[in-house]
Order: structure tokens, then C-alpha cells, then sequence
């Protein structure tokens, strides 16, 4: 029960701590103090982070109590998944600030309440997805080509979901025309917010695909593991490869500022998807030269 609580109660304490960031019950600020900017944090109400905390834990409890053992041990395996994409999208979107802060041009702005706002709601919409993902599919593996397009996806739209979520509540459907129909506001939302995104979630899923197609079809265990490493890299690297912030950042493409282009959005797309197969398929063939040389030491010591 242990673990199943402490997974649950982490998605529900970084879920907590995101919508506190969104509300601003805890704010970062830019605050001149003798001639410099700090970066400060005030903490209004700790009410969104310690619900969190409760709810979590009572899910995690319930979940342990309530399913069979092979469903347990899905959520958390998939919360562990979770965790690691989550981690790996972080860290990929803080090489491109990285960059940012090391190239000294005045374009580029680094808000660190929004970037922290936004790792922290990267990783836990990916946690719970994977969370969700390994309860309704138990033991299932990874290593096959439908499941990779899923976690593909699901790696794409925990990139994703975090941004569309946070301009829904930041910026309400209110703002727009007191004189537009409801149906032009949705098209308004989405067209603005969620279709840029789009490449995103193509290279996500067709390269989790290819890669699973590529290697998935062996049914050894080294193979498994290796088009589960596979993917899940890949698809990180193929989710960051066609984001906007590479393109502009990396590229010196001025997609935030350019209106919808098809053109655009196929060429994010391609290198995202071009991007992840290969750091996919690297990975794989990696892991597959690496695993049987470990096992056999592994075998060579046991009988020692």
C-alpha cells in the first residue's frame, strides 16, 4: 500500500502546487533590490498543495484496497513512466532556456515564474497520465507498435495539456467579444492555443510508432525494455524537436508572432519527427548491446 499512496500523494502535491502557481497563492516575482533584480517567492495559502496531499493519499490508499494486484502495480509503474517523461521534458525545454540565458541577445526574455509554473504542470499532468495509462492497462507492454504511438501521444499531450490548461484558466473565455456566439469563442480558443500545438503531438505519435514498429516486434525482454527506453526518449526528443520554443530558440524561426501556416507546421512536424526516430532508434540499439553484456556479468558474478 505504501507505495501506491506515496505515488498518488506526489501527483497530488505537485497538482496542488501547479494550481497554486496559476491562482497565485504562491508567486515569483521580480523584485530591485540595491541595483539588482531578484528573483522572490511569496507563499499567500498552502490550501491547494496540502488538498493535494489529502486527496492523493486517499487515492492511494482506495487504489491499493480496491483493485486487483496486477492494477496496483500498473499505477505505479506508470507512474514511474510518468515521472521519468515528465523529468525528460523539463530537461529538454531547460536546455533551450539555457540557451537563452548563455546567448546574450536582448530578444530573448526568461520569466522563471511562468517556466516553473509550467515544468511543474509538465511533470504532473505526465505523472497522472502515466498514472491513468498503467491502471487501465495493468502489465501490458510497451514494446508494440500500437502502444508505442500511444505513449507517444500521451508523451506529446502531457506537454501539451499543461499549456492549454493554463491559458483556459489564466485567460477565460470572458476576455474575448461580449457579442460573439459561444461556437466562435470555442474556434477562437482552440485555434489560438491548442492547433499550434499540433506538430507536437503528430511527431510524438508517429515517432513512438515507427520506433515500435522498427523493434517491437522481437519478444525477447531485452527488446521489450528497449523499445520502452526508445520510445519514451524519442518521443521526448521529438515532442521538444517540433516545439515552438526549439524553432524559435534553436532555428531563429519567428513562429510565435506568425500567423497559422501549413507549410510551418509540417516543417515542425518533420523535424520532430525525424529527431525523435533517431534518438529513438539510437537508444535502442544502445540498450540492445548494453543489456546482454550486463546480464551475462550479472550471471558470471552470481556464480562466483
Amino acid at each position: 500500500m505504501l507505495r501506491s499512496v506515496i505515488a498518488a500523494t506526489l501527483i497530488g502535491v505537485l497538482i496542488g502546487v501547479w494550481f497554486a502557481l496559476l491562482n497565485d497563492s504562491i508567486e515569483i516575482f521580480r523584485n530591485y533590490v540595491e541595483g539588482v533584480w531578484r528573483y522572490q517567492v511569496a507563499v499567500r495559502s498552502f490550501a491547494a498543495p496540502v488538498v493535494g496531499i489529502v486527496i492523493g493519499g486517499l487515492a492511494g490508499a482506495n487504489i491499493k484496497l480496491a483493485l486487483a494486484p496486477e492494477r496496483v502495480y500498473g499505477f505505479i509503474r506508470g507512474t514511474l513512466f510518468g515521472a521519468i517523461a515528465g523529468i525528460l521534458l523539463v530537461l529538454a525545454q531547460a536546455l533551450l532556456i539555457l540557451v537563452v540565458i548563455l546567448v546574450p541577445l536582448q530578444q530573448f526574455q526568461v520569466e522563471y515564474g511562468a517556466l516553473l509554473t509550467g515544468f511543474i504542470g509538465e511533470l504532473a499532468v505526465a505523472m497522472l497520465i502515466g498514472a491513468g495509462a498503467g491502471l487501465l492497462g495493468g502489465n501490458r507492454s510497451l514494446a508494440t507498435p500500437v502502444t508505442g504511438a500511444t505513449v507517444g501521444a500521451l508523451i506529446a499531450a502531457a506537454f501539451v495539456l499543461p499549456i492549454v490548461v493554463t491559458v483556459a484558466l489564466t485567460n477565460p473565455f470572458s476576455s474575448l467579444p461580449t457579442n460573439s456566439f459561444p461556437t466562435w469563442r470555442e474556434w477562437s480558443f482552440v485555434s489560438t492555443n491548442v492547433i499550434p500545438y499540433l506538430p507536437d503531438l503528430l511527431a510524438g505519435t508517429g515517432s513512438g510508432a515507427i520506433i515500435c514498429t522498427m523493434h517491437g516486434r522481437r519478444a525477447t525482454d531485452i527488446t521489450d525494455n528497449a523499445s520502452s527506453a526508445g520510445v519514451i526518449l524519442g518521443a521526448v526528443a521529438a515532442v521538444t524537436a517540433s516545439s515552438l520554443s526549439f524553432h524559435y530558440v534553436i532555428l531563429g524561426m519567428e513562429t510565435f508572432a506568425s500567423p497559422i501556416s501549413l507549410g510551418t507546421y509540417v516543417f515542425r512536424a518533420m523535424v520532430g519527427l525525424l529527431t525523435g526516430c533517431a534518438i529513438g532508434m539510437a537508444t535502442v540499439f544502445v540498450w540492445q548491446r548494453v543489456e546482454p553484456t550486463r546480464r551475462a556479468d550479472a550471471g558470471m558474478i552470481s556464480r562466483d
